[in-house]
């Protein structure tokens, strides 16, 4: 009586497995490593307010709820699969169910208890976070970006800024008191106002702001958009607008502006390794 040997593995079996086994390794060394900065993704930053501390508990609760349903409905559909699965000898569908009371009950009745609650803590945290206080005791300036937003959390009683229309806003409410402005010369939005060069600081700093083309754009069509944009600036709807916030008018041909630009990027260059920052990119 002869017994016929089981069949080995093909060596490209054996070597999918081998790439699997040290993919899973590599991966699981990778969450160990980083195991503490893996979690804190799963949550927002630190709070550093009041109003920062509720948001935070609002998405604590939200994310906790999910995870329950997540595991919940993902082990229901484990135990599905395993406890229902096909097995040798089973030629029909097992009994079917149709029009289960109390799981329609369940699955109609807890998600609306979800969704009262979860509209119930919302409403709470919208109150606490539009309370306004005329003492803050946290000043945050915030720079919109094109994909996310950056906060600047000022120091306690910190009353100077760089950002013209922050400083104009909070000027009018008697907020802060404007004391320089770093441009060569005075600004017409604030003609009262002396610049640095003046208080015994020399310094010709100004953001500005510009169209650009591409470089092999016909000079015809650079001089006609240029044209236009002076038109515009120079109206007194412009002026007016740009003094609002801080600004001034800057009429430029391109050659002035394009050496402006230069001047810019070689000054700064020089702030840059003056205060010792490394350069990326």
């Amino acid at each position: 009586m002869s017994s016929r040997p089981g069949a080995r593995p093909s060596s490209g079996t054996i070597l999918i497995g081998l790439v699997a086994v040290v993919v899973a390794v590599l991966v699981a060394i990778w969450v160990v490593l980083n195991g503490q900065s893996i979690v804190q993704s799963f949550w927002p930053p630190a709070p550093a307010s009041t109003q920062g501390q509720a948001i935070h508990d609002l998405y604590t609760i939200v994310f906790i709820i999910a995870a329950a349903i997540f595991f919940v409905v993902e082990g229901l559909i484990v135990w599905t699969v395993i406890r229902y699965r096909r097995k040798p000898g089973d030629d029909e569908l097992p009994p079917q169910t149709h029009g289960h009371n109390l799981a329609e009950i369940v699955w109609t009745v807890v998600p609306t208890l979800i969704v009262i609650f979860l509209f119930f803590i919302s409403w709470q945290t919208l109150n606490t976070v539009e309370a306004k206080s005329n003492a803050p005791d946290l000043l945050v300036r915030a720079h919109a970006g094109q994909f996310q937003w950056t906060f600047d959390y000022m120091a306690p009683g910190a009353k100077v800024t760089d950002d013209p229309v922050f400083s104009m806003s909070q000027a009018r409410e008697g907020r802060l008191r404007l004391l320089g402005v770093s441009t060569a010369t005075r600004l017409q939005a604030v003609p009262d106002i002396p610049t640095m060069t003046e208080l015994g600081v020399p310094m010709d700093l100004m953001g500005w702001f510009s169209a650009m083309v591409p470089a092999a754009t016909p000079r015809p069509v650079v001089d006609q958009i240029n044209g236009w944009f002076r038109q515009v600036i120079a109206t007194e709807e412009s002026k007016a607008f740009l003094n609002k916030f801080g600004g001034d008018p800057w009429v430029a041909t391109p050659d002035e502006a394009q050496a402006r630009l230069l001047k810019d990027i070689k000054d700064w260059g020089e702030y840059v390794r003056l205060a010792k920052i490394t350069p990326q990119g």
